[in-house]
């Protein structure tokens, strides 16, 4: 394996699954990123959501959740009838004020949920990733659903987000 994160999820695109998680929280696990093309993403059942990391050069876009109270990417849940790239686009909209400009699309992020009940899913579930870059470094947050915004310096430091976050944004600095 590589140094990073990100060399780990390429590397492991040969193999098709890691030995063990990206991150895990509680009875939560975040398995992978897996490089699937875009074209079969569709495959990976249930496809539940979407989500947007949005650069700045370097700096990667942070919201923070007003109802849990951490940092995240854009996204949220692919509605009955849209594609997982309509889904990023809307939500990065929605809840940046950003247009998507050209979405790039990442892979597929495998979760297990265990027994845990997440909108009406447990076991295992997948959501389609992104990254865009971003224009300006405006930033319009949707007060219902975040306070605020950061831009996250390259090589600042993870220790204040939680496993899944963090592992997402080792996999976009990589990406």
């Amino acid at each position: 394996m590589g140094d990073s994160l990100a060399d780990a999820v390429r590397a492991d695109k040969l193999t098709g699954m890691r030995a063990t998680p990206l991150a895990q929280d509680g009875e939560i696990i975040f398995w992978d990123v897996l490089c699937a093309p875009e074209t079969e993403a569709a495959r990976y059942q249930p496809l539940t959501h979407a989500v947007v990391g949005v650069r700045h050069g370097e700096d990667l876009l942070m919201l923070k959740a007003v109802r849990k109270g951490t940092w995240e990417f854009a996204g949220g849940f692919i509605d009955a009838g849209e594609t997982p790239r309509e889904a990023a686009g809307r939500e990065l909209y929605g809840e940046t004020g950003q247009l998507s400009g050209e979405l790039r699309y990442v892979g597929v992020m495998h979760y297990d949920l265990g027994t845990l009940n997440i909108a009406g899913q447990t076991g295992e579930v997948y959501g389609a990733l992104y990254l865009t870059e971003a224009e300006s470094r405006s930033v319009t947050v949707q007060q219902a659903e975040h306070d605020a915004f950061r831009w996250l310096a390259a090589g600042a430091p993870l220790d204040e987000f939680d496993p899944f976050t963090a592992a997402l944004v080792r996999v976009m600095r990589g990406a």
